[in-house]
């Protein structure tokens, strides 16, 4: 990993972004996992990153004012170190469970995404290398 600074992640929409949710966050149990996209097996370079909590909200692009209903889903690392948010038009279902990104997408999770850390053991695909 790089010594970069990262910023923290946390789950409870406090830094300053377009998306604005209308939902407490949700812990994604197995059931809700299975209803989300499998991994895509292609991509195999980056850092393996796991499903494990949700909230529903608005994105709005500022440039047109244009808004859109969208999720967000907040990921892991196996090792709960590093966050990942990322956002779904079209609902939690169209979003992997697990998804691989690269180095510099990445932030490092701050307490509020760490206590999620559970969470991982619901995945299939955490252990399996």
């Amino acid at each position: 990993m790089s010594t970069k600074t990262r910023k923290h992640v946390e789950d409870d929409a406090s830094h300053d972004d377009p998306y604005t949710p209308v939902s407490s966050v949700q812990n994604l149990e197995k059931d809700a996992l299975l209803r989300m996209e499998s991994p895509d097996p292609m991509v195999t370079e980056g850092v393996a990153m796991y499903a494990v909590a949700a909230r529903e909200g608005v994105m709005t692009l500022v440039e047109d004012g244009y808004q859109f209903e969208a999720t967000v889903v907040l990921y892991l690392s196996e090792d709960a170190e590093y966050a990942l948010e990322r956002f779904f038009r079209r609902g939690l279902e169209s979003a992997p469970r697990a998804c691989i990104a690269a180095e510099e997408q990445l932030a490092e999770a701050g307490p509020g995404a760490r206590s999620r850390d559970h969470l991982l053991s619901n995945h299939p695909e955490v252990g399996d290398e």
